[in-house]
């Protein structure tokens, strides 16, 4: 499944609840693609996968035996923290507190975000950061393909 487009939203700080957009529920099929799950949280954004994408990005962390001291903590951080979320009769899924805290993210009074389909995933963001990074200077986006066409990371 290709996530692509952006769609602004409000989300309710007495329920931190987010609506997923139509478009988005019906390419989502939950039994081709599983439930969502919100794993480590971006800096000032939460990423949200389809299982089965959550389950392809992070398969190479999920190796038999007994792992190296630095993998058992990446694992730890990455299936500790992650979270499925289940969806209401509305669409609409509770965004944990915890991974607010942890992305930068306030949810105060009406707050407006931006819900991106980013490829593999959804990213949401409050507006006013988005507004920023949609308004990156053409050049600079070129230099940053550049780089990473380059291997450059």
């Amino acid at each position: 499944m290709l996530l692509t487009g952006t769609t602004e939203h409000t989300v309710d700080p007495a329920n931190y609840r987010l609506s997923i957009p139509a478009r988005i529920r019906g390419q989502w099929q939950a039994e081709r693609d599983g439930g969502g799950w919100l794993c480590l949280p971006g800096k000032g954004c939460l990423r949200l996968y389809t299982e089965g994408g959550f389950k392809e990005l992070f398969q190479p962390l999920m190796k038999k035996g007994m792992p190296r001291a630095d993998l058992a903590q990446l694992q730890r951080q990455v299936f500790g923290r992650a979270k499925r979320l289940e969806e209401d009769s509305a669409g609409r899924v509770v965004l944990p507190k915890e991974h607010l805290a942890a992305s930068g993210m306030k949810i105060e009074g009406k707050s407006e975000m931006v819900l991106v389909g980013v490829g593999n995933r959804l990213e949401l963001y409050e507006k006013a950061k988005w507004q920023a990074e949609e308004a990156m200077d053409p050049a600079a986006l070129q230099e940053l393909i550049d780089r990473l066409e380059s291997g450059g990371e």
